[in-house]
């Protein structure tokens, strides 16, 4: 995941700022559905 991260930072181009916000985002996504399966599972 974290992999993916940095290919998509590293290939914002001229929308850097916005680029790295939406990436952000889309970390926090992720941890937070992993969190949310993690106590459906639970």
């Amino acid at each position: 995941m974290y992999y993916l991260t940095f290919n998509i930072l590293s290939d914002c181009g001229l929308s850097e700022a916005a680029c790295k916000l939406n990436s952000h985002i889309l970390i926090f996504n992720a941890i937070s559905n992993n969190s949310i399966n993690s106590i459906i599972g639970a």
